[in-house]
């Protein structure tokens, strides 16, 4: 079933800039886009809240995209909890 909301475990690849409650990213499962507003965070995990509902399970890997400047840039990779 499509879900709005999404709880990932994730490792930064690019740089030292942790990512922060309030702050939107761009997250990629499968083929599917969306964009998310961090709602809860805790170490390397956070929950987000997606504009556009995907079809994920448990495990999925998952692409994390976040803002430099007015680009988007690769912040790490994860999986669905």
């Amino acid at each position: 079933d499509p879900t709005d909301k999404l709880t990932i475990e994730y490792k930064n690849i690019r740089g030292n800039r942790e990512l922060k409650e309030g702050e939107e990213i761009l997250i990629t499962v499968y083929n599917i886009s969306s964009i998310a507003t961090i709602i809860k965070k805790r170490g390397n995990e956070i929950t987000v809240k997606l504009q556009k509902p995907v079809i994920a399970r448990e495990g999925d890997k998952v692409v994390i995209l976040a803002k430099s400047g007015s680009r988007w840039s690769l912040y790490g990779v994860g999986n669905i909890k």
